[in-house]
C-alpha cells in the first residue's frame, strides 16, 4: 500500500474501533500496493508496519491480502491478458522468461467467498487468500498468449523503454510503471512473497487459473477497457 492507503487503513481500523464495530475486515490485494518508498526502507516493510499498528489498534481487524487476482474487473492478469491480444509489452521484466517467483492467483469470486466467512465468522488477524496453484509470472503469460492465439514467448517488449522520469514528473506514477516495479522488487526479494498465512476459515479456492483462462473469451473488445494507455494514465500515488 501507498503512505495514503497505509494511512487509511489505520485509520479505519481505530474508526471502527470507535464506532463500536465488533467485526471489521480489510481486503489489502498486493498488486494494488504502491511499489515505491521514498527513503530506505521499502514499501513492502511500510506496508507491513501499517498492517501491525492497525491490528494493534483494533483488536476486530481481519486483514485479508488477495494474491494475483484473475476474472472480471482485475488488475494485473487483466493487463497482461491486453499484452499477449496486442503482442507488445512496454515493460520487459513483466514477461521475463527468467522470472522465478511463484504466485498464487485466485479468483474474485473465491475472494469474495472468504471474505463472506471472514464477516460471518470473525477471526481476526492477517491472512494470505491464494488460489490452487503455484506459477510465476512467465507461465501466466504463457496461458494467456495461448488462449489469445499467440506462439509462447512471442510478445516482445518495447525497444524503447518508456520515460518514466518524464511520466513521473508530469503526472506521477502510472499503474503500468507500478506493476513492473512490483514485480521487480518480489524477484530481487522471493521470501517475501512466500511468507504468506493460510486463511483459517478452511475455504478451498474453487476455479482454478488455467481452467478460468480456456473457458475465457480473449478477444480485443472484451479487454478494450481499462485500454493499455488507460493503465499509464491511471496514476497510482
Amino acid at each position: 500500500m501507498s503512505s495514503d492507503k497505509n494511512a487509511h487503513l489505520i485509520l479505519a481500523a481505530k474508526l471502527a474501533k470507535k464506532h463500536g464495530l465488533t467485526n471489521f475486515v480489510a481486503v489489502c490485494p498486493f498488486e494494488h500496493d504502491l511499489a515505491w518508498s521514498e527513503d530506505d526502507k521499502s514499501f513492502y516493510l511500510k506496508a507491513q508496519e501499517a498492517e501491525k499498528e492497525a491490528l494493534q489498534a483494533n483488536p476486530n481487524l481481519t486483514i485479508l491480502k488477495p494474491c494475483l487476482t484473475f476474472g472480471p474487473e482485475t488488475h494485473l492478469i487483466h493487463y497482461l491478458a491486453q499484452i499477449a491480444i496486442v503482442g507488445r509489452c512496454p515493460y520487459g521484466n513483466l514477461i521475463s522468461p527468467s522470472n522465478q517467483v511463484e504466485y498464487s492467483p485466485i479468483h474474485t469470486e473465491d475472494v469474495a467467498t472468504v471474505l463472506a466467512e471472514a464477516l460471518t465468522t470473525p477471526k481476526p488477524g492477517s491472512y494470505s487468500v491464494t488460489g490452487q496453484d503455484q506459477m510465476n509470472l512467465r507461465a501466466v503469460m504463457n496461458a494467456l498468449e495461448r488462449k489469445a492465439g499467440k506462439a509462447m514467448g512471442s510478445t516482445q517488449a518495447a525497444s524503447i523503454p518508456p520515460l518514466d522520469l518524464i511520466w513521473d514528473f508530469f503526472y506521477g506514477t502510472g499503474s503500468d510503471l507500478n506493476m513492473s516495479r512490483m514485480i521487480e522488487f518480489y524477484e530481487k526479494n522471493p521470501s517475501v512473497e512466500a511468507d504468506q498465512h493460510a486463511n483459517p476459515w478452511n475455504v478451498h479456492p474453487s476455479i482454478r487459473f488455467e481452467d478460468w483462462v480456456n473457458a475465457t473469451t480473449f478477444s480485443e473488445e472484451a479487454y478494450s477497457h481499462p485500454t493499455l494507455t488507460a493503465y499509464r494514465l491511471a496514476h497510482t500515488d
